[in-house]
């Protein structure tokens, strides 16, 4: 190859016939059903260096202060929560963990999308399936969630001693880890 410069600067440049060890993620979606991939990297079969990605659901809860509308009627645990125009097209969802009606606290389980604390949440009966409760939120606690782990952190489970190290996190209850795992335990 050419020499490269850069200013009074001239660092000669080679091929370097070997790649250092580091992780490449992939991510394909509609792919054939009960069939096999195969991963190349220039020409050359990577399937013995490659494996499936871990997903791992934490169960993280979101706890809300909440202020229902005036005569709203009972919340219950497995009730759907919701944010967004309809419940059709939501841009947040969750169930109902518990609701303690002294305080006002709403404990929120099983959740997905993006929760805005400035827009009101809606609750409808896990069986009707019809908005019961409209309310706004003021006050917003996260609890057990992935935020808490770090990019190349290890995690290990002691109940199957298995060693991980974290990927990524969707911020909320989704942890992203390299290494097979069984059951992990948090």
């Amino acid at each position: 190859m050419a020499d490269i410069t850069t200013g009074t600067v001239v660092g000669e440049s080679s091929l370097i016939p070997y790649i250092r060890r580091q992780d490449v993620f992939f991510d394909a979606n509609n792919l054939r059903p009960q069939k096999v991939a195969r991963l190349y990297l220039d020409e050359i079969v990577m399937n013995g260096f490659s494996q499936k990605g871990n997903k791992i659901v934490l169960n993280s809860k979101k706890i809300l202060t909440i202020t229902p509308n005036v005569g709203s009627p009972a919340i219950y645990a497995g009730d759907n929560v919701y944010q967004g125009s309809s419940n059709l097209s939501p841009t947040f969802t969750g169930k109902v963990d518990a609701w303690t009606v002294g305080n006002t606290t709403l404990v929120i389980k099983t959740m997905s999308g993006n929760f805005d604390s400035s827009a009101n949440v809606f609750i409808e009966g896990n069986v009707s399936f019809v908005t019961t409760t409209t309310a706004s939120v003021s006050r917003e606690l996260n609890s057990n969630t992935s935020d808490t782990f770090g990019m190349n952190e290890g995690v290990y489970c002691s109940n199957n001693q298995v060693f991980m190290k974290v990927v990524g996190s969707s911020g909320e209850n989704l942890l992203y880890v390299c290494e097979n795992f069984a059951t992990l335990c948090l």
